[in-house]
């Protein structure tokens, strides 16, 4: 007889059965979403790439634009005038009408080039003004200008990406107002390495060995392919992925 019984009757105390064991199941466990950041959209990458194309643009044009004014008269750089000497140059009808032709037939290609790899297309652009008809009395000052630019826009390509991306956590100006970022496989910090590989030799070298060609598979890869990566994505086995606080 147990303790706190009496004789015929039951036991004082209700006996509860003993609780089945808890088995967690793996795939519940690993199945919500806050474990792996879910993978960027297209549309969002897409506009992080042109507003970060966009931006190097800017800071070109506004490079142009310092240089020209620096180099004007009653300025002591001695650049011996390279802003009215262009002035000059634009003023001249002739040259401007045989020039125009150029102009209208490789301009769209030169720009589209400088979309899909600006790393080959600066320097097209630049041999581009260089070898069309210019006037010998502004030459110098016109070549002299345009190198300088456009070395200076080859510099900010080649490190505009990777920099910013190890500054702020995979993110460049456009992935930032995008709210995606560059992470590795496992959705977590990408590091300096992979991230320089990723931008330099995967985007930068490729792209500019190819002539974009390499831009326009990352289109297809990353919007219709499984992991939706992009060829330096494979390059680096990064991912690129949305941030938490923009979901």
């Amino acid at each position: 007889m147990l303790a706190g019984e009496k004789a015929g009757q039951g036991p004082a105390f209700p006996v509860s059965p003993p609780a089945a064991p808890v088995v967690s199941s793996p795939i519940a466990a690993a199945s919500p979403a806050s474990v792996f950041p879910p993978r960027a959209s297209f549309g969002r990458r897409v506009g992080a790439y042109l507003i970060d194309r966009l931006a190097v643009f800017l800071i070109v044009a506004l490079l142009i634009a310092a240089a020209v004014w620096l180099s004007s008269p009653g300025t002591d750089t001695g650049t011996g005038g390279a802003a009215s000497q262009i002035q000059a140059h634009l003023d001249d009808g002739s040259a401007v009408r045989a020039e125009a032709p150029m102009v209208i037939a490789f301009g769209p290609l030169l720009l589209l080039l400088s979309i899909l790899a600006p790393q080959l297309g600066f320097p097209l652009i630049l041999l581009f003004f260089l070898r069309s008809p210019i006037n010998p009395e502004t030459y110098k000052a016109e070549a002299a200008l345009l190198t300088g630019v456009m070395l200076v826009g080859l510099l900010l390509t080649l490190l505009y990406k990777p920099v910013l991306e190890c500054l702020w956590n995979g993110r460049t100006l456009g992935k930032r107002l995008m709210g995606i970022r560059v992470a590795a496989p496992d959705g977590g910090k990408a590091g300096a390495g992979r991230i320089f590989v990723r931008e330099l030799v995967g985007d930068f070298l490729l792209g500019g060995m190819t002539g974009g060609i390499t831009t326009i598979v990352s289109i297809f890869t990353a919007s219709i392919g499984r992991e939706h990566k992009s060829v330096p994505d494979y390059i680096a086995s990064s991912i690129v992925v949305t941030d938490r606080k923009t979901r």
